[in-house]
């Protein structure tokens, strides 16, 4: 951008957070303020999907984790959400044995999923944990590498290693 191209970096800059807007108009939030904070957690989740993709099976396995919570906390969201969180978690095994990549398109759809989830059925306190801990992640991923902390730490190495095959 600053040599004045257009990325696809930005593109997908762009049109996440417009995709998130339009999700989050959908629901009834009940300010401009509430409006941007839905929006930016599920343009977030959606980024830390994507950080995430970097190992086969590392996002689907990560956002099952995270959608187990998700389904008994926000309940009907969770549930609705289940078909696409369903949908990854039977990707995940060709995922895995690297048959199959993700993507961005996957990471990002499954990670802004679960962010909807959060935004449509989740009370307000603990959306707003959860914007914080999104921010926190974001913003750790632009100073260290999940790759290399998940790969120091020996739950989180056994964890990412499960069920691949070279």
């Amino acid at each position: 951008l600053t040599r004045g191209r257009i990325t696809t970096g930005l593109l997908k800059i762009v049109g996440g957070a417009a995709v998130a807007f339009v999700l989050v108009a959908q629901t009834e939030a009940v300010s401009s303020k509430r409006i941007l904070a839905d929006a930016v957690l599920i343009a977030l989740a959606a980024n830390l999907g994507n950080l995430l993709d970097r190992a086969p099976g590392r996002v689907v396995k990560y956002g099952l984790i995270a959608w187990v919570p998700i389904a008994l906390v926000a309940g009907d969201a969770g549930v609705a959400i289940a078909p696409v969180v369903g949908a990854f978690a039977g990707l995940r095994g060709d995922d895995l044995r690297e048959r199959v990549m993700l993507g961005d398109t996957g990471a990002n759809v499954l990670g802004a999923v679960l962010g909807l989830a959060v935004v449509i059925d989740v009370g307000r306190g603990p959306r707003n944990a959860v914007l914080v801990g999104l921010i926190v992640l974001n913003l750790a991923a632009e100073l260290l590498s999940f790759t290399s902390v998940i790969e120091r730490v020996p739950p989180l190495r056994w964890f990412d290693r499960l069920g691949r095959t070279p």
